[in-house]
C-alpha cells in the first residue's frame, strides 16, 4: 500500500509499506492512501513498475517447485488390475501402459514391467476361477432348495 505522511517527521514524503500499517496510520489520521492512476493513463505504467520493483519479503504461501535432478523410472500395479510405467521427471508424472508407448525405458524396470504382467494376469486368472466357483455354489445351493414334484 502507498500512503503519503500528512505529519511527523515523514510530512509530505510517499511511502511503500505493509497494508495492516497502513491501515493504521490512516485510521490515525496521520496519512492518506495513493491510489493508482486510471488505467489508460499516462502514470499507470510507471505506478506498476514501481510496484513491481518493490523487494518483496517471502510469503508463507509462496511455492517452491520441486527440484528433481534427471529422470525417475517406476513399475507399478494399478488396483484395477492393469500395470503401468511411470516416468516420474521435474515433478511431473507420465503413465504408460504398455512398452511400445516408452521406447526409452530402462532394461530393468521393462524387466520389472512384464513380471508384473505375467503375475497380476495369473492372479486375475485365479481371481475369475474363484469366481466362477462361488457363481457353481450359489447355484448348487438354489438347485438343492428348489421345489420338485
Amino acid at each position: 500500500m502507498k500512503v503519503r505522511h500528512l505529519s511527523g517527521p515523514k510530512a509530505g514524503q510517499s511511502e511503500h509499506i505493509e497494508n495492516t500499517v497502513g491501515r493504521t496510520l490512516i485510521a490515525l489520521g496521520v496519512a492518506v492512501e495513493e491510489k493508482l492512476p486510471p488505467r489508460s493513463s499516462a502514470g499507470w505504467l510507471t505506478a506498476r513498475n514501481e510496484l513491481a520493483n518493490l523487494p518483496r519479503t517471502p510469503d508463507p504461501h509462496d511455492v517452491v517447485p520441486p527440484n528433481v535432478e534427471g529422470v525417475q523410472w517406476e513399475a507399478k500395479p494399478l488396483p484395477a488390475g492393469r500395470v503401468v510405467i511411470l516416468r516420474k521427471s521435474a515433478g511431473e508424472v507420465a503413465r504408460f501402459e504398455d512398452l511400445k508407448d516408452c521406447p526409452d525405458c530402462p532394461a530393468n524396470v521393462a524387466l520389472q514391467f512384464k513380471e508384473l504382467q505375467a503375475s497380476n494376469n495369473n492372479f486375475l486368472a485365479a481371481e475369475a476361477l474363484e469366481a466362477a466357483k462361488r457363481q457353481q455354489l450359489e447355484y448348487d445351493e438354489r438347485v438343492r432348495h428348489a421345489k420338485r414334484w
